[in-house]
This record gives C-alpha cells, sequence and structure tokens, in this order.
C-alpha cells in the first residue's frame, strides 16, 4: 500500500462535504510526507496513526454539525442525481431501446460475424478512449444514435456515483462475451472488467456487425 492508497481508504469513509474531504486528503499527505522525508518509514507510520477505519471515524466523531448536514445533503443529491442519470438514459436509449425489445443470446462466436480476439481488444480500446476522455475518437467509433450520448456531461455523475478518485487505471480482468440477435440484427457485448486504483469499474461494451459501437455501461 502507498501513502495514496492509505489516505483514500481513510477519505471514502469521512461522512463530510466534498470540499472538507479535499482538505482532509491533502492535510494528511502532507503530514506523512513531511514524516517520511524525516527519515520515518510509510509503514511506522501507518502503524503510528491507525487503520483507515479508525481515522475516518476520529474524524466523523469530530465533525461540526454543518459538515454532517452537508454529508447528508450531498447524499440525497447523489440519489436525485441516480434517478435523473436512470430518466436520461431511457431518453436517449429511446432509439436504441426496440432493437434491444426480447434479444435472442447466443454463444460468442455463433454467428461466424466476430472474433473473440478482435472484440476484446476494440473493447479495451473504447475503455482508454473514455478514461481519456476521447469522445472525438468515440463517436469515429459509434453508431449514429450513439454519438449524441458520446458527450463528457453523460458519463461525469455515472462516473462519480460509482466513485470520487478512481485513481489510474491499473489492469484489465476477465473479458465476458456473447452474442444477440434483434430485429434482425447481429450484436457482440463484451462485459470487461477493469481495476483502477480505489475502484474496480465493469463496462458493458456493444458493437454492432461492423464493430461500431452500439451501447456502453458502466457500474
Amino acid at each position: 500500500m502507498n501513502a495514496e492508497k492509505y489516505v483514500n481508504d481513510i477519505i471514502k469513509n469521512v461522512k463530510c462535504s466534498k470540499i472538507k474531504k479535499s482538505e482532509i486528503r491533502e492535510q494528511l499527505l502532507s503530514d506523512i510526507h513531511v514524516r517520511m522525508d524525516n527519515g520515518e518509514t510509510l509503514e511506522l507510520i501507518m502503524e503510528d496513526m491507525g487503520t483507515p477505519g479508525e481515522i475516518s471515524e476520529e474524524f466523523n466523531q469530530n465533525l461540526t454539525e454543518s459538515e454532517k448536514k452537508a454529508y447528508k445533503k450531498r447524499k440525497i443529491i447523489k440519489i436525485a442525481i441516480s434517478i435523473t442519470a436512470v430518466i436520461l438514459i431511457i431518453l436517449l436509449s429511446a432509439i436504441s431501446y426496440v432493437r434491444w425489445l426480447l434479444p435472442k443470446v447466443s454463444e460468442m462466436g455463433s454467428s461466424g460475424i466476430f472474433s473473440q480476439e478482435v472484440v476484446e481488444e476494440k473493447a479495451k480500446d473504447i475503455v482508454m478512449l473514455l478514461d481519456q476522455n476521447d469522445f472525438d475518437s468515440l463517436k469515429a467509433e459509434s453508431i449514429e444514435e450513439m454519438q449524441a450520448i458520446l458527450v463528457p456531461e453523460s458519463f461525469e455523475e455515472p462516473r462519480n456515483l460509482i466513485g470520487d478518485d478512481w485513481g489510474q487505471m491499473e489492469s484489465f480482468g476477465t473479458i465476458y462475451t456473447f452474442e444477440f440477435k434483434q430485429q434482425g440484427q447481429t450484436f457482440v457485448m463484451a462485459q470487461v472488467n477493469v481495476s483502477y486504483e480505489n475502484v474496480k469499474v465493469i463496462y458493458s461494451i456493444t458493437f454492432d456487425k461492423d464493430m461500431k459501437l452500439a451501447g456502453i455501461y458502466m457500474r
């Protein structure tokens, strides 16, 4: 574990405003780096400070009422945003919804259209483009119906709902794929497991027969 991971594990359980969390995070990192510059090892510093759970609980006990209220308000807003995001996805996906109606699922490769290797590499490329916020490239790789959705605003809140600070991507995990046929068209979906420094994200990425991006969802 490094200092960033240790502090992030503390911060994620502190029930205060986002601004206060940022202040606490910077102060903790500063204190740790000062002690390390003075010759202390990170292991000894963490042992002296305590576990992330113990430290976050101590912070929670000493928060002001205004910070506690700010946290509760933020939670309510997140729930409202989650509901709004669901409604937005329904509206933005109205054109695509018919295609998804009663899909007929089949094993990967059953149609003879898709290659497992190509699908996996293409799905990884989509994840990396999304991480880089390269929406112009994403649009170029997508069907027409997806292009209006592929803007930063569509992904900002879903990302925040997963976590405030994902950290850097660390690795791709297992990729599950399957095909499905709908309204006379054949698609392939790749479920991609991705590990970041602070969170794990599962992407569900759909391509049409031309390997154009036809859908993307993260959780």
